[in-house]
C-alpha cells in the first residue's frame, strides 16, 4: 500500500483538493458577508485537510513520516469555526479577544505534541510500528476523548445557537425561507454523524483492538467526507444565494417587555386586529415587525409583547396565519375558481410554495388541494 494508492485514495484526496479549492473560493469571494465567507472558507479547508491527510499518512508514511500526526490537533478548530460561523451570520461580529479564546486547545495540543514534531524520522516510524503493536499511548488516548468531547461542546452550542436563531427570526419576520439557516444544520448535523462514526470505530480499536487505528480513514470518515464535500460543493454551484445572501447584517434585536399597562395593551391589540382587516399588510411578503409597528405607529416592543401574550404566538405565525386565512376564502369563492393555488398563495403575501404548503398544513391540518374537498363535506 506505500507504493500504491487504492480507489479510495484517490477518491478521497479529490474530495479533500475539492473541499480546499472550495473553501480558497469562499475565503476570496466578495460578495455577502466577507467574514462569514472567510470563516467558512477557513473550516471547509480545515476540514478536507483533517480527514484527508491521514489518509494520505497511511499509504505513505514511509515516504513522507514527518507527516505523520500533522492532522492531529486540527478537530480542535472544527468546532470554534464552525461555531464562529454560525454566530456571525446569526448575531453578526463577536469581540476579537473572545474570538481568540476559542483558539487556545488547538495551541495547547500542538505545543503539547511538539516533542514528536520535533523527532526524526525514523522516530516517528518507530511511533507507527508501535502503534500497530502496542496500540496508543496512554496520553494520546486521552487526547482522543478530549478531542471528541471539544468538538460535541461546540456542536451542541451551535445547535443551540440556530435554535434561538429560529426563535428570532419567528418574532421579527414574515417569510424565513432565506433566513432559517436550516442549510447550516444540515452542517452541524453532517459534521457530527461522520465525526460520531470516526469515534466509535476509534473506541473499537482503543478498547478491544477491533480495528486498525486508520480505518475510519478508509471505511467510514473517508467516504462519508468526500460525499460530504461533493454536496457542499454542488449547493454553492446550485444556489449560490445560500452562502451570500443578505441575512449578513441580521442582528435581530431582543423586544424586552417595557412599561405596557393592561389598557394600552387592549387598545394596541384591538388596533392591530382592525388593521390587519383593513390594510391587509401581511400581502407584503417582505413584512417585518418593526416595520408593521412603524405603520402602525405603536413601540415594536409592545407590538412584539402583545402578539406573544395576547394572541399567544410569534410574528410569523400570525402573519402566516392571515395569509392562510385569505388562500381559504378565495378557494370558497367560486369567482376566484380561474386562479391556481400558488397564484394565490403569492397574492397573499407567500414567497415561495414550501413556505405556503408548510404554513397551510400548520394552520389547517391538510393540504391546500384536498381543503375545498373538507370544505365541501
Amino acid at each position: 500500500m506505500d507504493h500504491q494508492a487504492n480507489p479510495l485514495t484517490v477518491i478521497l484526496v479529490l474530495g479533500a483538493l475539492h473541499g480546499v479549492a472550495l473553501g480558497m473560493f469562499f475565503f476570496f469571494h466578495g460578495r455577502g458577508d466577507r467574514g462569514a465567507n472567510i470563516v467558512l472558507g477557513i473550516l471547509l479547508v480545515v476540514f478536507s485537510i483533517n480527514f484527508g491527510l491521514p489518509k494520505i499518512v497511511k499509504d505513505y508514511h514511509t515516504q513522507f513520516p514527518h507527516l505523520i500526526a500533522a492532522a492531529y490537533p486540527l478537530p480542535f478548530l472544527l468546532g470554534p469555526l464552525l461555531y464562529l460561523y454560525a454566530k456571525r451570520l446569526t448575531s453578526g461580529r463577536e469581540h476579537n479577544l473572545k474570538m481568540r479564546l476559542h483558539f487556545i486547545p488547538f495551541l495547547t495540543v500542538t505545543f503539547y505534541l511538539m516533542p514528536f514534531y520535533l523527532q526524526s524520522e525514523a522516530e516517528k516510524l518507530d511511533f507507527i510500528h508501535k502503534i500497530r503493536t502496542t496500540g496508543l499511548p496512554v496520553d494520546w488516548l486521552a487526547l482522543s476523548g478530549v478531542k471528541t468531547l471539544h468538538l460535541l461542546g461546540y456542536l451542541a452550542a451551535t445547535f443551540w445557537m440556530l435554535k434561538q436563531h429560529g426563535r428570532q427570526v419567528r418574532a421579527v419576520f414574515s417569510s424565513i425561507e432565506r433566513i432559517h439557516l436550516r442549510w447550516l444544520r444540515y452542517l452541524v448535523f453532517g459534521t457530527g454523524c461522520v465525526w460520531f462514526v470516526q469515534f466509535v470505530f476509534y473506541l473499537g480499536f482503543m478498547f478491544h483492538k477491533l480495528v486498525d487505528p486508520y480505518i475510519v480513514a478508509d471505511y467510514a470518515s473517508g467516504y462519508a467526507t468526500a460525499i460530504f464535500v461533493y454536496s457542499i460543493g454542488y449547493m454553492g454551484l446550485r444556489q449560490p444565494e445560500i452562502f451570500g445572501m443578505a441575512i449578513r447584517e441580521l442582528n435581530i434585536k431582543k423586544y424586552h417587555r417595557s412599561g405596557l399597562t393592561p389598557d394600552k395593551a387592549e387598545r394596541y391589540l384591538k388596533k392591530l386586529l382592525t388593521y390587519m382587516e383593513q390594510n391587509k399588510p401581511y400581502r407584503n411578503s417582505e413584512l417585518t415587525l418593526p416595520q408593521l409597528a412603524s405603520e402602525m405607529d405603536i413601540p415594536p416592543n409592545h407590538l412584539s409583547q402583545i402578539i406573544n401574550e395576547k394572541l399567544q404566538q410569534n410574528f410569523f405565525d400570525f402573519i402566516n396565519k392571515y395569509r392562510v386565512d385569505e388562500v381559504k376564502q378565495r378557494l370558497a369563492n367560486p369567482g376566484d375558481n380561474h386562479f391556481t393555488i400558488l397564484a394565490m398563495a403569492f397574492d397573499a403575501g407567500f414567497n415561495s410554495k414550501s413556505a405556503f404548503y408548510s404554513a397551510f398544513q400548520k394552520h389547517t391540518g391538510t393540504s391546500p388541494s384536498r381543503y375545498p374537498r373538507t370544505v365541501q363535506k
